[in-house]
């Protein structure tokens, strides 16, 4: 009796996980769905993370330009490289 109960629950067990796992999919392909059609998604959402992406990329745009202005002249650069050459035996 109790070998045929745990054969049931390990059947049932699996089961329910494959139902989870269906209404998870099923869920969110439907979300997917609606998100696409929906008008304040087109029309408020998704302008805003453009406007997000735009302001990301202009931010780490004038971050790497204040870094390069920050950087050493480049004599330093092509010595810090031939040294780099030098002890790695590469040339020039």
């Amino acid at each position: 009796m109790l070998l045929v109960t745990a054969l049931c629950l390990s059947v049932v067990k699996q089961e329910i996980k494959e139902g989870i796992e269906f209404g998870g999919r099923s869920a969110l392909a439907h979300t997917s769905a609606v998100a696409v059609e929906d008008e304040v998604f087109n029309d408020v959402v998704l302008p805003k993370v453009k406007q997000n992406m735009r302001e990301a990329i202009e931010y780490t745009i004038m971050r790497a330009e204040r870094e390069l202005v920050a950087a050493p002249p480049a004599e330093d650069w092509v010595e810090t490289v031939n040294a780099f050459m030098r002890v790695t035996r590469c040339s020039a």
